[in-house]
């Protein structure tokens, strides 16, 4: 787009050409022409912005960040804008992974909701937050779950939005293998305590209050043992009995603004959420704890603990159980991953199973959205 000097000596260097509010300058009648004719003298009145994948429905645009595009990281710019006007968002971190042997599930990512400014001429860096894998660093086959990354959009000469990732699930080792803290925390191993939520004190508090999530589930400390479940937004992860393991919590539904995304695409439908599995918008689901006993119930991912169990609810993914569910599709005593672009935990393994592993968590996104002619 060309560029030229407007207003002689006192004027300073805008594009002749594209929309927008002329700044204050002299302008000779010949360029008071251009401008009118370039109907540049006024703002507009809707937002032009580009980045992720963009959907117009019903007079908005919607926009739609994933790790997959092609990378986790990529740029919401903003080319013109009106004066004051703001854009919607929903951020969802990733997911912590289960932890192994009797492992914890996994906490769901953090969830934050919103609006904000923008600004015509910015670039907005959105980073969205990977899925945790299981702890390799640990020199014995059994590991913790790992955090899942956190989601971040990033507002230049402002303080940047960050959803949290969500804490791992803890493990059977020596000494104490706590769940993590995260967004919401990862499910507990009988030796050690669940995850917390973070604190008020630490940076990544999540706001607005009470925060993004909610701590794991404590682990049963007795025979037959059984890890906690991972925390959801919705709910803490529930605590393992005597004969089950622990569910994972709650998740959430994302705001009712942006389902009309939901018949555009299957994947803008999310994870189902409530007992019975009917609903879809759900998204942060804790993962549920892993088990020893046959006999004992495989802990179900986010959405509702009292519903039926060894299913996914909100993303949250399954934790594993000698025998339950069988077959299972990840790997005999694996706990299985949650669901990616939900920001679901992963479900902690079985104890019996020689190398099982945690499953790993979901991955978040980004959405935005404003209104937009189409």
């Amino acid at each position: 787009m060309g560029r030229r000097w407007l207003g002689s000596r006192m004027g300073p260097q805008i594009d002749n050409n594209a929309p927008g509010g002329a700044p204050s300058a002299v302008y000779s009648f010949p360029q008071q022409y251009e401008m009118q004719m370039n109907d540049a003298w006024t703002a507009p009145d809707y937002v032009e912005a580009s980045g992720g994948e963009v959907t117009d429905v019903s007079s908005y645009r919607y926009h739609f960040f994933e790790t997959g595009l092609p990378s986790p990281t990529a740029d919401f710019v903003v080319s013109s804008a009106p004066p004051t006007v703001t854009i919607e968002y929903v951020l969802v971190a990733g997911g912590g992974a289960g932890g192994s042997g009797d492992g914890g599930g996994g906490g769901a990512g953090g969830l934050l909701t919103g609006t904000t400014p923008v600004s015509p001429g910015t670039t907005y860096t959105c980073t969205v937050g990977e899925g945790g894998v299981q702890n390799t660093t640990n020199p014995q086959p059994l590991a913790a779950g790992g955090n899942g990354g956190d989601t971040t959009f990033t507002i230049p000469g402002g303080t940047p939005l960050v959803a949290a990732g969500g804490g791992g699930g803890g493990f059977r080792g020596l000494g104490a293998n706590n769940g993590y803290v995260g967004g919401s925390g990862g499910g507990g191993y009988p030796t050690g305590s669940a995850g917390a939520q973070f604190s008020p004190t630490s940076p990544k508090f999540p706001a607005p209050a009470p925060g993004q999530g909610n701590a794991g589930g404590a682990a049963n400390p007795t025979p037959p043992y059984g890890g906690g479940g991972g925390g959801g937004y919705g709910g803490a992860g529930q605590a393992a009995g005597p004969t089950t393991t622990g569910a994972g919590g709650a998740g959430v539904q994302i705001p009712t603004n942006f389902w009309p995304m939901g018949p555009q695409n299957p994947k803008y439908l999310f994870g189902n959420g409530g007992a019975g599995g009917g609903s879809d918008f759900y998204v942060c689901g804790g993962g549920g704890g892993g088990g020893e006993d046959a006999n004992g119930t495989v802990g179900g991912g986010g959405g509702a603990p009292s519903g039926p169990t060894g299913q996914r609810f909100a993303g949250g993914g399954p934790g594993a159980n000698p025998g339950k569910p069988a077959p299972n599709p990840f790997g005999s005593g694996y706990g299985q991953p949650g669901t990616d672009g939900t920001g679901g935990g992963g479900g902690g393994a079985d104890r019996n199973t020689s190398g099982a592993k945690g499953g790993e968590g979901g991955s978040g996104f980004i959405f935005i959205r404003y209104p937009h002619p189409g």
